[in-house]
């Protein structure tokens, strides 16, 4: 019943049902062309009577005379004009489709009665209408009110989104640079440029390192799918072959300081760098030097498999803190000590 109710707006030319009234009335400079109209309407349906409601509407200019205004899904015609007024039918489609005939009878000038039979899905139901013209409009009227509402919720909608695309927008570009999760890229974050600066963060030393020992860490405890290979992900999604990215990689790490790196992904240039820099010093030198990570992984690593590439050596362990210097010299310390048995052959004392 109240959605129907709705429909009476219609020939007032409300947009909104039942009509609705702002009290704070525009000024001078912002009143819209057009003619002002109080309107009286009720309604009976299936035996029961609507409260008469009474609103106040503008007639813009360039609208028919008639103080009637159809809803967008709504077409007026076989509008004839009688002596005392006129006659007219509506037919309206939609979520209310309905058919409408109507009459309409001159008070006077600026006055007008009108009667509209409904017949649609629910039944029948008749609206009575009466207009009184005021004068030019104001801007204070309830359809225009509702309009500028309309407006003004469509304008904060648009903001809303246009926010929301920029702050994903430095979201995705955030972390492509960090190069850490390609789900993003799959599932969120599909501009090329996110994608270009994604694969290329991708195929440096961090971010292939992580990328790598994570898989290898999800691998060795079972677990599968897209989340548990990031690097398989990635390589697919950069069209680029993990095995040549990793050797391309190695051949550039140790020149550019990326000992990390060659721990985990270089097993046999982590070997021959070990031999060269580790074996044959003591525990205190190698922690200070910046082979450590690989003196480390090579140390920890089974006999004969040195730097396993992403398992269990991902991150070498921090030296510990310098020893301080005191006179006179004492006993090196029990971690100087355990340090060398970990080392094992590698240490020379």
């Amino acid at each position: 019943m109240h959605t129907r109710f709705a429909l009476s707006s219609l020939i007032a030319g409300s947009l909104a049902a039942g009509g609705l009234i702002i009290g704070t009335a525009a000024s001078a400079a912002d009143a819209p062309p057009g003619v002002r109209w109080r309107q009286t309407q009720s309604m009976e349906m299936m035996g029961m009577s609507m409260p008469a409601r009474t609103t106040e509407f503008c007639q813009e200019a360039g609208s028919d005379d008639l103080p009637i205004k159809p809803d967008k899904n709504c077409t007026m015609h076989d509008v004839k004009r009688t002596p005392k007024g006129a006659t007219f039918r509506m037919s309206c489609t939609g979520e209310n489709a309905f058919e409408a005939d109507g009459d309409m009878v001159f008070l006077g000038p600026d006055h007008t009665r009108s009667t509209m039979r409904v017949r649609m899905e629910e039944g029948e139901m008749t609206m009575k209408s009466e207009s009184q013209k005021l004068g030019p409009c104001t801007g204070s009227e309830s359809n225009l009110q509702t309009k500028k509402m309309i407006a003004k919720a469509q304008a904060d909608a648009a903001a809303a989104q246009a926010e929301a695309a920029r702050r994903q927008a430095q979201m995705c570009a955030e972390e492509a640079r960090k190069a850490e999760n390609p789900q993003l890229l799959l599932q969120q974050c599909k501009d090329p440029e996110t994608k270009k600066t994604y694969c290329s963060a991708f195929q440096t030393h961090e971010a292939f390192r992580k990328q790598a020992e994570y898989e290898a860490r999800m691998s060795s405890s079972g677990a599968v799918g897209e989340q548990a290979a990031p690097l398989s992900t990635s390589a697919k999604l950069c069209a680029v072959d993990v095995a040549q990215l990793r050797k391309k990689l190695c051949d550039t790490a140790e020149a550019q300081g990326q000992m990390a790196f060659i721990a985990t992904q270089c097993i046999a240039l982590a070997a021959r760098i070990a031999a060269r820099e580790c074996s044959g010093r003591s525990y205190t030198s190698v922690a200070g030097s910046p082979y450590y990570p690989i003196c480390a992984s090579v140390a920890a690593a089974p006999a004969g498999t040195p730097g396993t590439p992403g398992v269990g050596n991902a991150t070498p362990p921090p030296p510990p803190p310098p020893t301080p210097v005191e006179a006179p010299r004492k006993p090196k310390s029990d971690a100087v000590s355990k340090g060398r048995k970990i080392l094992g052959d590698l240490l020379g004392n």
